[in-house]
């Protein structure tokens, strides 16, 4: 595909071809060899046909059951060849503009409840700094981190505010940060 090969030219990515083989392969030694070697900085990149994933299963499952719907009940009720293809491709176009809406809506409505989560854990980092590391130590405890060491990565994270505010975003509530 064409991302994969964006990737594959992209800086390091001689090193993450050979994690990936070694990952396939579960060879521990090849593994360690590629991650040896050094990261220039953002090689790896997202794939951007992820975030499309989910709204085109859904948009190509609820598509694949209207149509269905609609062309047996077309022809249970005898209507033409022609009458049937127009009903369809407008069932088609108005059931496309509903989905393709309808992601648009959600997307907006949680890129905007981000937004104000991102707020509310930044103004709490600002203002009860304390307090969120505590909250996290007890996150990173309940994964099994030894309260010391909790403390740690806690205190150290905790000193680069945007770092730190998104991961707390991530670790504590699930949520993604919004952009």
């Amino acid at each position: 595909t064409r991302l994969s090969n964006e990737l594959d030219e992209a800086p390091g990515a001689g090193r993450r071809a050979q994690a990936r083989s070694a990952f396939e392969a579960r060879d521990v030694a090849a593994s360690h060899h590629a991650h040896l070697q050094p990261v220039p900085v953002h090689s790896e990149q997202t794939a951007t046909e992820g975030k499309l994933l989910k709204p085109m299963v859904f948009g190509g499952l609820d598509g694949i059951s209207t149509i269905f719907a609609f062309l047996a009940g077309a022809v249970g009720s005898s209507l033409g060849l022609s009458q049937i293809i127009a009903v369809g491709l407008a069932q088609l176009i108005a059931g496309s503009l509903g989905m393709g809406l309808g992601e648009f809506i959600s997307t907006t409505a949680e890129q905007d409840m981000a937004k104000r989560e991102e707020a509310r854990e930044l103004w709490e980092v600002e203002n009860d700094p304390e307090g969120e590391i505590r909250e996290m130590v007890q996150i990173y405890m309940s994964k099994g981190l030894s309260e010391e060491d909790a403390l740690t990565v806690a205190q150290t994270l905790s000193k680069y505010t945007d770092f730190w505010v998104e991961h707390m975003m991530l670790h504590e509530i699930g949520m993604m940060t919004p952009g």
